[in-house]
């Protein structure tokens, strides 16, 4: 049986001032998301749907990012963190390739659109994911009604990768989350004046996990670059927080 082996990498989550995912893919190159997309979402979920604790997470969205559509979820953990949890899905083109499972449905829906005899039921595809990328990003938000501001603190980064496809294997996983903005001190920075309780001015942490020839199913966690739980970083836009999603 020939074993096929893939790089999962560069799958980036940033936290500029604001929370916000990796940079969009550029105009030129981004494929347009599949009106029947809901496909892929309900394979992932209905595949997954024990690893992610749907009972208490928000409803599935799709989200664009610079290795295509996502997959996203946000709950929140007993101590109030929130747990955003993104899925990147994959499928084994026909020459072997990795691709992104929402730009693989574009095709076949193309492939269909475009020719004068759609393709035989027989050769359409009964699933769409043959490998996820996952990726959890935790914070911590606080509101100061004194200064209106909204607060966040870095939380850590864990990933996985999964497959029913037993021929599947990935050399290399590299994802990193990063945040950057004014460090201030917590819980002072609620009901005292900000000038009281900068503590700097550029602030930046970054967790990430890279991990060759990471086991499939074994969560790999940078929990070493967190904050202290005295210290956040000031948002300066709380209601875009995760919407533009890495």
């Amino acid at each position: 049986m020939k074993m096929k082996n893939f790089i999962v990498s560069i799958v980036s989550f940033a936290l500029v001032f604001c929370f916000s995912f990796p940079a969009f893919a550029s105009e030129k190159n981004k494929q347009e998301l599949p009106s029947n997309a809901d496909i892929i979402v309900n394979e992932i979920i209905s595949a997954h749907a024990g690893q992610y604790s749907l009972s208490s997470a928000s409803d599935p969205k799709i989200v664009e990012m610079d290795q295509g559509y996502a997959v996203q979820l946000e709950s929140l953990t007993a101590n109030d963190e929130t747990v955003v949890t993104t899925i990147v899905p994959y499928k084994v083109d026909e020459n072997e390739n990795l691709v992104n499972s929402f730009d693989f449905l574009s095709k076949i829906n193309a492939q269909n659109q475009n020719v004068i005899k759609p393709m035989d039921t027989s050769e359409v595809p009964t699933t769409f994911v043959d490998v996820t990328l996952t990726v959890r990003t935790s914070y911590a938000h606080y509101f100061s009604l004194k200064n209106v501001a909204n607060f966040y603190r870095h939380a850590g980064i864990e990933a996985w990768w999964s497959s029913n496809n037993s021929t599947v294997s990935v050399s290399n996983m590299r994802v990193w989350y990063d945040t950057r903005g004014e460090l201030y001190k917590y819980p002072d920075c609620i009901d005292k004046p900000l000038s009281e309780t900068k503590v700097q001015d550029d602030y930046f942490i970054r967790s990430s996990i890279e991990k060759s020839n990471p086991t499939k199913g074994s969560v790999y966690i940078d929990g070493n670059h967190t904050m202290p739980l005295d210290r956040v970083v000031l948002l300066t836009d709380y209601f875009n927080h995760g919407d533009s999603f890495i």
